[in-house]
């Protein structure tokens, strides 16, 4: 082989890298895009968001994640679809709004026409769900996982 063909070769090479990982690099989803797309099963862009911060660790990986987001009409017509007029799980509530609660802690207030999702993964003495209300009137989605 001659200089210039390996030269042309290592070219190439590179050329190649480079596209993988600008390819990886502009594809790869945020922790709160893969978060609300796994849980909610909606597409929420990274633009959309509007709060994210998420506490799970240590060695059982609790913690709370907590996101607040624009739905788009695309979620928003999915959501209307799907999420129940009426929520009724107490305790789930007083975690969330209560006083000192997940998202009233973080300034968030329970709204007054929401749709809600709710994913009750309790077992035994744990306390474990997933919540989120969509406020109609501001398109705007509260999200909760929350896991003891």
């Amino acid at each position: 082989m001659s200089t210039k063909s390996i030269r042309n070769l290592l070219i190439a090479l590179a050329a190649l890298l480079i596209g993988f990982v600008l390819l990886v690099t502009l594809t790869e989803k945020s922790p709160g895009e893969e978060e609300l797309g796994k849980y909610l099963a909606l597409e929420v862009s990274e633009d959309n968001i509007l709060y994210y911060h998420d506490s799970h660790g240590g060695f059982f990986g609790d913690g709370e994640t907590v996101a607040v987001f624009t739905a788009s009409d695309k979620n928003a017509a999915l959501i209307g679809g799907s999420w129940s007029s009426e929520f009724t799980n107490e305790q789930a509530l007083e975690i969330l709004f209560g006083e000192g609660g997940v998202l009233q802690s973080r300034g968030f207030t329970l709204p007054e026409n929401g749709l809600y999702y709710f994913e009750d993964g309790g077992r035994g003495s744990s306390v474990n769900f997933v919540f989120a209300v969509y406020d109609t009137a501001s398109r705007t989605v509260y999200y909760c996982r929350f896991d003891t």
